[in-house]
């Protein structure tokens, strides 16, 4: 198991850049496999949807998930065992196995694609991007009013959360707010949530179901002295991580009558709260028919329908949510149990891990420069500070700055964890970390060197570069083109082969470039409508020429290099037009070298790149969305991975190599 400690995210304001610190050092490169990394950036979702659902009358149970044989992907499908308690098992620690169906959503299921894959983590049924409000009704159960002492109300009692209320079933940690730990006031509710799968809007109760989709679990954590403060209970219930779902959602079909469902909630393990669905106040029909009455319920809104007798306020004496607490709510038949341990909001300076995180961890370390890593099993898992996030690694890409590191041109202290491209989940927060990050939140790490927000070179950053165009916006990249005009990728590795799909995708003439089969081949593997337009061999005789008539003899606008070959830098400035741009990404151990009179006297303009903001960040995933832009990726098992620079730099791998970490 790896883990990875993300240093103070969000530092610099403008930027929002976050840091890196190594034994008092500052370096812009940083470590790969294990997850010490310093800098993490958390990745939008974008998602588009139909206005009308219909599920496929294969389908009865659906599951998103993260599978175990490819931690970067979430995918849907249907249990493979149709009986099984998804929730419970996972709990358990039993392996639970899925059917995969094609679509991207539960709302847009496509069809099965024969494929079964193991459930490394269950998620929310829907993500918060396909909800935006969670409508709920209050005081919906005849037996919960009467603990409360309340007559039951006359209409529905209606209030909203909104969708980053919403977190995943157990191992993501549900929240117990900060004002509900100054007096212990937090409390949990079993509740039956209905997800609307056509658009609704005037409906009547008799038809109400014909735009449900299916039915889940969820838990209505609530902060009780501030919902009695005051009439309206949004405040006191909308809280990030106050609105557990999942995991399995039952479609209508086999629920025909949702009044004939059997719940429970369990606070850690104790049944606390029991009844069936058929003391509710307002039906299910009903509940529905009142919310769309002059108000559009879009595909994907959440309607949680209120809770049964057993709550913490009506107990005697009451009983309060705590930090360390496990809630699972319960229902029968088909739905099964959500569970989540809770953590409290921001706990503090943690000066000893939770006992769910081990205190030793795997990782693949360089020992020695130049020589293979080295895969401990005892490596002390770090304790993140105040400002600091913890992070459990799921797969970590090798960069060619991994290479720098592995040659010793840092001087990086050994032993020394690899990576700077890890993703994961963050399983713990120091005291000082923004408010909007959260344990079980799935992140991407990326890196920069020690922002302080205060220095010069802060100052001049923020003033000089926080002003420019996001590198994908506006057509524009770094090397200025404007459609129509000629690029070359040369090196089409891990990264070359994204340059090509970018460059593509921006509407430029693009000449890919590589002096390997594999380079070759994976240039003409990328989706057919962003392949290159030229796929030349560098050493061919006929190269130089295919390029001159491929511009007009005019040359090439600008040219990326993807490699660390020194003499692939030279051939593509002299490939260039006059004033052309040259884009270096690779890192050739004696220095960048050109020739001089091609350079000054054609005006060649030479530019290094090493990352960018997160907001150039965000722009450039919502481009990889909207464009099919894909990675080529090589993946291995942490035991495969001890000599993955030696076959890196021998061009044993297909794109970029990534280390997939296993539980």
């Amino acid at each position: 198991m790896l883990w990875l400690t993300a240093l103070r995210p969000l530092l610099c304001p403008d930027r929002q850049l976050a840091t890196i610190k190594k034994n008092h050092r500052s370096t812009p490169l940083a470590s790969l496999f294990l997850l010490y990394s310093k800098l993490t950036l958390k990745i939008p979702s974008f998602s588009k949807y139909p206005t009308h659902i219909m599920a496929s009358s294969a389908l009865q149970r659906l599951v998103r998930f993260i599978p175990r044989s490819s931690p970067s992907k979430i995918l849907i499908g249907q249990p493979a065992d149709k009986d099984i308690d998804v929730g419970a098992a996972l709990r358990k620690g039993q392996e639970v196995a899925v059917n995969v169906w094609s679509g991207s959503s539960v709302l847009s299921p496509g069809s099965s694609t024969g494929a079964t894959e193991t459930i490394d983590r269950v998620l929310s049924p829907l993500a918060q991007s396909e909800i935006g409000t969670v409508r709920c009704v209050g005081l919906n159960y005849r037996k919960h009013a009467a603990e409360l002492g309340l007559e039951p109300p006359p209409i529905p009692v209606i209030f909203m959360k909104p969708a980053t209320a919403i977190v995943d079933p157990w191992p993501a940690r549900g929240i117990v707010p900060k004002l509900s730990q100054i007096d212990e006031s937090g409390d949990y509710e079993a509740e039956l949530a209905v997800v609307i799968g056509k658009t609704a809007k005037n409906v009547s109760e008799s038809e109400a179901l014909d735009y449900v989709l299916g039915y889940t679990a969820a838990n209505d954590v609530s902060s009780r002295t501030q919902q009695l403060n005051q009439s309206q209970w949004s405040f006191s219930k909308s809280f990030d991580g106050s609105c557990p779902i999942g995991p399995t959602l039952a479609l209508k079909s086999l629920i025909p009558d949702p009044s004939k469902l059997f719940m429970r909630g369990l606070k850690n393990g104790e049944v606390f709260q029991e009844s069936g669905t058929d003391d509710l106040i307002f039906s299910v029909p009903k509940i529905i028919s009142w919310l769309s009455q002059g108000t559009t319920l879009p595909p994907g809104t959440v309607i949680i329908t209120g809770t049964p007798a057993g709550v913490g306020m009506g107990r005697t004496p009451k009983d309060a949510l705590r930090h360390g607490d496990e809630f699972a709510v319960e229902i029968l038949p088909h739905i099964g149990t959500l569970t989540n341990v809770f953590e409290d909001e921001k706990n503090g300076f943690l000066t000893k891990l939770p006992a769910s995180i081990p205190e030793k961890m795997r990782a693949l370390r360089l020992v020695e420069y130049h020589k293979n890593y080295k895969l401990l099993d005892d490596v002390p898992t770090p304790t993140p500070k105040p400002d600091e996030v913890l992070i459990r690694v799921a797969a970590a890409g090798l960069c060619h700055t991994d290479l720098i590191v592995y040659h010793g041109f840092t001087e990086a202290p050994l032993p020394f964890t690899g990576s700077h491209e890890p993703a994961g989940t963050i399983v713990s927060l120091g005291s000082e970390v923004p408010e909007t990050w959260h344990v079980g939140d799935r992140v991407g790490i990326t890196n920069f060197m020690d922002p302080c927000d205060k220095c010069k070179g802060c100052k001049w950053a923020t003033q000089a570069i926080g002003s420019l165009d996001p590198r994908f916006c506006d057509n524009r990249t770094m090397c200025d083109l404007q459609k129509g005009q000629t690029v070359a990728i040369i090196g089409i590795g891990g990264l070359g082969v994204l340059g090509i799909q970018f460059a593509k995708a921006r509407g430029y003439r693009v000449v890919a470039v590589d002096n390997h089969d594999v380079g070759l081949k994976l240039a003409s593997e990328v989706p057919s409508h962003l392949r290159p337009d030229l796929t030349l061999r560098l050493q061919d005789s006929e190269t130089i020429q295919k390029i001159s008539d491929f511009t007009d003899e005019i040359g090439l606008k600008a040219a990326i290099v993807c490699t660390s070959d020194n003499d692939a830098n030279d051939w593509a400035a002299r490939r260039l037009q006059p004033r052309g741009v040259l884009v270096a990404a690779g890192f050739p151990e004696q220095g960048l070298k050109f020739e001089s009179m091609n350079l000054l006297f054609k005006e060649i303009l030479v530019k290094g790149t090493i990352h960018c903001s997160m907001e150039e960040t965000r722009e450039m995933m919502e481009f990889v969305v909207e464009h099919g832009i894909r990675s080529h990726l090589s993946l291995l098992s942490m035991d495969e991975a001890e000599d993955i620079v030696a076959r890196s730099e021998a061009h044993a791998f297909v794109g970029r190599p990534v280390v997939q970490i296993r539980k």
